[in-house]
């Protein structure tokens, strides 16, 4: 039943415990506002009487009792579909008390503490009437809130609510249950208990109680106490009458104990001062000025409520808060004892805050006069040690509190403004007329004005005016020139929809709802909403507890070729409930991730896994990776149809939602076949059972006048027996009548029984479910059979309805988004953009086992969040030493002050965060690099990761083979002497036309030798400017295939390239100039990038000499470092050429 839709609202995740009587499962429940995790509790075997009390029983029960330690009811039914009763219960985290009691061999210690909380739990329960009749502890929850809750009323007996008929006295947990339970009589509030006094046993000891001899095993137990020992014993007595009247009798007498057992545990003393009787005769509390009644009051109200204590103003001065009273006091000079200096009256509302900012005492106090001595063993320093420890744990705990709000605010203040510039972005423009290109790929639309837009940008969706009125979504910003403006086409759109003239737009929709969806991440965050409620305690602190209690061990690898370090991080991940691998540029993480998936999957199949990332093409990648090491897993592409490659275009879902749709259409028509052969057969014979039905009412009534008159006739023997003269011949003929009609009578009953049996068959009703002990119950059961024939005769009649609802049901399937998120939910791993996740409710409602994010550190904390939140354990792969997450927004100085955003931290991601924070257990780096020429890796890992990354042997081999750099394989060709060198600014972007037609010439150069050798290569030229990318693109017109057969050639900026490589990389520097400034270039994570695209040969192009010296002011110059490893770490691989003037 596992991801199953049940009774048409909630979303089956996980069978937690299944049994004879009912399965229990956590499911989400899709009718609630944020689909909230809750827990059902389905009933087997419908038609058994008894499965339908417990229904009735359970349901009655928990309506009825509002209290904080019982499992609360949301909400229950029937389902007619699967034909099962089922209830809907909170959520709980934590373990049983069984469990609890197991991993710590008893709970000598809290155990006390913990018995009169579940006690006060059945005293609300008791207080309605009710009786749970099975607790124990794996029906008891603890919290991990430290709460406990009480689960189960399944077989609870309520006083008002009894039914008739059924009963369920024999059902129960031995050995918790009462005797009288066991034995089947009649129960009341005295079997809890018994059954709490068996748990409260257990859990002093740990020893697991015996069935047949519990009093008998406490009475032999010597190391509990004696004074608990006579209380279990009170409640474990074998009759009922001798235990506890009502188990609030028992907590009572549990308290007594618990009391004076802590009250003797520390004993701490107070000295009265006259200036405290003057303040308490001021305020009433005494008649006299006296250390006597001082004394009486200060020993009543010290031991009669909770004392809390805090320190003042130093570490002398100490308040005591207690009832309604602020006490100061001072370390008296003995150094044993308080010495209390003066009493103020407080007000309620400020007493509770004092209270919840002060430590708690729970312990004995002694008031003496100020001149007494105090004993050598009162340990008060230890107290006030305790208490300054817990104010120092708290200081920490609220600045964490705070530390956590500052960080949501600062993720929040800037979603806002990304709102606000989304807002100041948003223009219309009025076209007169449209056309489609040539090669049917974009909307060619003519302007009634040319105009210069700079917010428009490449993939900007926009909207354009359609015949019937409305703006529909048409494709993205393509390119403006003049007045011509140019779409590339959505694949949905109807091009005969568009209007001929009318208005274009941005369409800001899909950016409004990506930032909803990262406030609603955040919110998730801040108030523990998320699938691990921890989620903000772990990125907070993520070695705390990390170690997971589902521990995956791996036997197997299912790929051959993975080095000792990949092998390292996937144990590493399975182990663990977080974990962060770092992959360096061509060091192999997607097979890692892929290896990690079909792991999870084998040791679970059942697992859910959402696999994101920032970008679409990672997303493709990892999942492409993944169904190539296995073809039997569910997998599911979720986002927009043009973001994804046509590769993948079997796991979209459209189409698994197509297959989806045609195999629930097959179920069902099966169904029905099997459900119209099944009731063919029983109409042809309803009628003839029917007529045995009714000849058995008949024969009924014929034995029950039978009966009767036998009645008659037994009573006249027993008068006759009883007369003074007995008459031996009328004795004689009425025994010979009565034997005679007896068997008459066990002839009718067995015919009887025969023919009901014959029914029961027929109705498919179980064989044990009636009995026959008396006339009553044999009327009882044709009365019961007599309903099932009219329900069977109803079900016949409903079977065209049935097909008529069918129909319509068929019809709309898979035309609402439920249908999407059910068939979501069935994928094994589903895939997609961070962001993207929540486009499809059910994907962004569901739970997952696994979230694991690939390229983390290119993704703002806001957008890692979206699919964080729905994780339960975590992996993020990633390298903080490449492009850093971009927030395309300008803020200004201002700005950044009032919303307190510090330098950096919208270039900061979570990952990187995160990875800083963490230990060694839970973070690994893969440290072999399998891309690029062995020179292009070294310079790599010698600038960028300190030489932690090595080559794989085969690296060397990787050779361009052209002749120009034969032997080399990393080239820095130098401008520094030309006067045409200098750098050109447009706007806001720069233009370097040397570099540009250097480029040039040398792609014309590879170009011509390659078609000589009749070779291919593939060719990236890389630039950080637009402006420089666009003058690359005009020289070069890297799409006309008749200039270039042999080289394919890309040019695009370093965000474009980031986890996609080529054999050649050109990178043009383009600054140059005399204030010696590189700008943005001076980020060592794009120059990372940049440089490791190249599989066999990178070449740089710029003013080697200029970015040599240039200004960087407070950071390390990346450039200097690669020129120094040019020229003196690596002249074998690498060489610098510095063109001529």
């Amino acid at each position: 039943m596992a991801s199953k839709l049940f009774a048409s609202r909630y979303r089956l995740i996980r069978l937690i415990h299944g049994s004879g009587q009912s399965e229990v499962w956590v499911a989400r429940d899709l009718d609630s506002e944020n689909d909230t995790l809750v827990v059902i509790k389905i009933l087997l075997g419908n038609s058994d009487l008894i499965l339908r009390e417990f229904f009735i029983r359970e349901t009655e029960a928990l309506t009825q009792i509002k209290h904080a330690g019982i499992v609360k009811l949301f909400d229950w039914g029937f389902d007619n579909v699967e034909k099962k009763y089922w209830i809907s219960l909170e959520y709980l985290e934590g373990v049983t008390l069984e469990e609890r009691i197991k991993k710590s061999n008893g709970l000598k210690d809290s155990g006390v503490q913990l018995i009169i909380d579940v006690i006060d739990a059945v005293a609300a329960a008791h207080a309605k009437g009710i009786i749970h009749r099975d607790l124990k502890p794996s029906n008891i929850m603890c919290e991990d809130t430290g709460d406990i809750k009480v689960l189960d009323f399944g077989i609870c007996k309520i006083k008002t609510l009894l039914q008739q008929g059924t009963t369920v006295k024999g059902f129960g947990t031995p050995p918790y249950s009462a005797p009288e339970q066991i034995g089947q009589k009649d129960v009341d509030f005295r079997a809890d208990i018994y059954s709490l006094g068996v748990i409260f046993f257990y859990m002093l000891t740990g020893e697991q109680p015996i069935i047949t001899s519990v009093f008998e095993q406490v009475q032999a137990n010597a190391s509990i106490p004696e004074e608990y020992k006579k209380i279990i014993i009170n409640m474990v007595q074998y009759e009922k009458e001798d235990r506890y009247p009502s188990v609030l009798h028992a907590k009572r007498e549990i308290q007594k104990v618990y009391k004076k057992e802590l009250k003797y545990k520390s004993t701490y003393y107070v000295k009265t001062t006259q200036n405290l009787c003057n303040g308490m005769v001021s305020l009433g509390l005494i008649d006299f000025n006296t250390e006597s009644e001082a004394k009486m009051w200060l020993d009543n109200a010290f031991n009669d409520s909770l004392i809390s204590i805090e320190q003042g103003r130093d570490s002398v001065n100490w308040v005591l808060y207690t009832h309604q009273y602020r006490i100061n006091a001072v370390m008296d000079k003995d150094g044993r004892s308080l010495r209390l200096k003066s009493i103020h009256y407080t007000l309620s509302a400020d007493m509770a805050k004092n209270k919840e900012l002060s430590f708690e005492c729970n312990n004995c106090w002694i008031s003496i006069p100020g001149r007494a001595i105090v004993p050598k063993d009162s340990n008060i320093k230890l107290l006030l040690e305790e208490a300054e420890n817990w104010r120092k744990q708290q200081d920490i705990k609220r600045n964490k509190e705070l530390e956590h709000k500052r960080i949501l605010a600062q993720w929040e203040n800037v979603l806002k403004l990304q709102r606000k510039a989304l807002l100041e972005k948003d223009f219309s423009l009025s076209y007169d007329s449209w056309d489609i290109s040539q090669d049917h790929s974009k909307l060619e639309v003519m302007l009634v004005d040319e105009k210069e837009i700079s917010n428009l940008y490449n993939e900007q969706p926009l909207l354009i005016d359609s015949s019937n009125g409305k703006k529909i979504s048409v494709g993205s910003f393509a390119g403006l020139e003049g007045k011509k403006l140019s779409i590339a086409l959505a694949r949905e759109v109807n091009i005969d929809e568009i209007k001929e003239f009318g208005e274009i737009s941005l369409d800001n929709r899909q950016v409004s709802s990506a930032l909803k969806r990262q406030e609603d991440a955040i919110r998730a965050v801040r108030y523990g909403d998320s699938s691990n409620p921890k989620l903000l305690e772990i990125i907070d602190n993520p070695n705390v507890n990390n170690e997971s209690k589902e521990v995956i061990n791996v036997t197997e690898y299912i790929q051959n070729d993975l080095d000792e370090a990949k092998k390292e991080a996937i144990k590493a991940t399975l182990r663990s409930d977080i974990y962060l691998i770092q992959g360096p540029p061509g060091t192999g993480k997607t097979k890692v991730i892929s290896e990690i998936i079909v792991q999870l999957l084998k040791n679970d199949p059942s697992t859910k896994i959402l696999l994101t990332s920032q970008s679409n093409a990672a997303v493709d990648n990892a999942l492409e990776a993944v169904s190539k090491i296995t073809g039997d897993l569910t997998l599911l592409r979720i986002g927009r149809k043009e973001k994804i490659v046509d590769r993948l275009i079997n796991y979209q879902l459209d189409g698994t939602l197509n297959s989806w749709i045609q195999k629930t259409k097959n179920k069902s028509d099966s169904y029905l076949e099997d459900l119209y052969d099944l009731n063919r057969i029983d109409i042809n014979i309803l009628a003839e059972y029917k007529t045995i039905l009714r000849q058995c009412f008949s024969k009924y009534d014929e034995l029950y006048e039978l009966d009767n008159e036998l009645s008659k006739i037994k009573y006249r023997l027993f008068e006759e027996k009883n007369e003074e003269y007995i008459n031996f011949e009328l004795c004689c003929t009425l025994e010979k009548k009565i034997h005679e009609m007896d068997k008459e009578k066990d002839s009718y009953i067995q015919d009887l029984i025969n023919d009901i049996n014959k029914i029961m068959k027929f109705l498919r009703l179980p064989s044990n479910r009636m009995t026959y002990y008396n006339l009553e119950e044999i009327k009882s059961n044709l009365s019961v059979l007599e309903k099932e024939m009219e329900r069977k005769l109803i079900n016949l009649n409903h079977l065209e309805q049935v097909e008529l609802i069918r129909q319509e049901w068929l019809s709309r399937l898979g035309k609402g988004r439920e249908f999407e998120a059910i068939c979501a939910s069935e994928a094994q791993v589903v895939a997609s953009t961070c962001l993207g996740v929540s486009n499809i409710p059910g994907v962004w409602s569901s739970e997952y086992d696994w979230v694991i994010v690939d390229e983390a550190g290119r993704a703002t904390p806001p957008e890692i969040l979206v699919p964080l939140v729905r994780g339960k354990r975590i992996l993020l792969v990633g390298d903080h030493k490449q492009l850093p997450p971009v927030v395309d927004i300008d803020i200004s100085q201002e700005e950044r002050e009032r919303l307190e955003l510090p330098e950096g931290v919208l270039e900061r991601s979570l990952f990187e965060d995160i990875f800083h924070k963490s230990n060694d257990e839970i973070k690994s780096i893969l440290n072999i690099q399998y891309r690029m020429h062995t020179g292009i890796g070294r310079l790599v890992s010698q600038v960028f990761y300190d030489g932690s990354i090595e080559n794989a042997e085969f690296t060397n081999s990787l050779d361009h083979s052209l002749k120009s750099w034969r032997e080399k394989s990393v080239v820095w060709v130098s401008t520094s002497n030309s006067e045409e060198r200098y750098e050109k600014s447009i706007g806001r972007s720069k233009q370097n036309q040397l570099e540009a037609r250097i480029i040039s010439s040398y792609c014309e150069q590879i170009e011509k030798e390659l078609k000589l050798s009749n070779q291919k290569m593939s060719l990236g030229i890389i630039s950080g400017y637009a402006e420089q990318k666009n003058l690359l693109e005009q020289l070069i017109n890297s799409k006309d295939r008749n200039k270039w057969n042999n080289l394919t050639i890309d040019i695009d900026n370093i965000d474009a390239f980031q986890g996609q490589e080529r054999e050649v990389v050109m990178y043009s520097v383009v600054r140059s100039n005399k204030r010696r400034d590189i700008g943005f270039l001076k980020d060592f994570r794009r120059l990372n990038v940049a440089f490791s695209r190249a599989r066999k040969l990178l070449l740089v192009i710029g003013d080697h000499e200029m970015v040599l010296e240039a200004n960087t002011y407070n950071d390390a110059n990346p450039f200097a470092e690669v020129i120094r490893h040019i020229e003196k770490i690596d002249t074998d691989n690498c060489v610098l050429e510095v063109l001529p003037k």
